[in-house]
C-alpha cells in the first residue's frame, strides 16, 4: 500500500495538516447531490495535497452562487420544501465536514451502506439478525429500571421541518 504524501512545499504557513489538527470535525469533506436518479457522493480528504472540490459550477451570473461556503459549517438547505434547489450554480446540495474516515457505498443487496475506517474490501460486514416483533421483557417487576447519564437534550435548530410529500 503506498503512503499518501499529506504536505505540499507550494504552501507558505500553515499546511492543511496544522490546520486541521487545530479545529475539529475538518479532515474530510462529504457532499451529496442527485443527478437525475443517481445519488453522487463526494469525499475529499484535507491532508491530501491531491483532492481538491469544485462547489459551484462555473457561470456568468453570480446571484446563482452558493455565497455560504465556510470550511467546517456543515450545509444541508441546498434545496426548498418542494425539492428545487435554492443554489442552481452549487454543485452538492448537502454537505458536511468530518474528522471520521468514512466508506459510502451500495452494496450487493442495493443498500446504502458505510464503513468507518475500512474501505470497501477491507473485512466482512456482519448484520445482526433481529426479529421484527422482539420479545419484550418488563424488568419493572425484577426492580430494574433503566437510567441515563443524560438528562436533557437541546437542539440548536429550531426550524428543522419534515414533508412527506412527492415531489411536484
Amino acid at each position: 500500500m503506498a503512503l499518501k504524501k499529506l504536505d505540499s512545499v507550494y504552501y507558505i504557513g500553515e499546511t492543511p495538516r496544522k490546520k486541521a489538527k487545530q479545529t475539529r470535525s475538518q479532515r474530510f469533506f462529504y457532499g451529496m447531490r442527485s443527478d437525475g436518479e443517481e445519488l453522487i457522493l463526494c469525499k475529499v480528504d484535507a491532508f491530501d495535497s491531491t483532492d481538491g472540490v469544485l462547489v459551484n459550477e462555473i457561470g456568468d451570473d453570480p446571484a446563482f452562487d452558493f455565497p455560504y461556503f465556510i470550511p467546517g459549517v456543515n450545509f444541508f438547505e441546498g434545496n426548498d420544501i418542494n425539492h428545487a434547489e435554492r443554489y442552481p450554480s452549487l454543485i452538492y446540495q448537502q454537505y458536511k465536514f468530518d474528522d471520521g474516515n468514512y466508506s459510502y457505498y451500495v452494496d450487493d443487496n442495493g443498500e446504502l451502506t458505510l464503513r468507518v475506517n475500512q474501505g470497501i474490501d477491507e473485512g466482512t460486514v456482519v448484520v445482526p439478525d433481529v426479529p421484527i416483533n422482539p420479545i419484550q421483557k418488563d424488568y419493572r417487576r425484577f426492580g430494574v429500571y433503566p437510567t441515563f447519564d443524560n438528562n436533557t437534550v437541546s437542539f440548536d435548530n429550531q426550524d428543522i421541518r419534515f414533508d412527506n410529500k412527492e415531489p411536484q
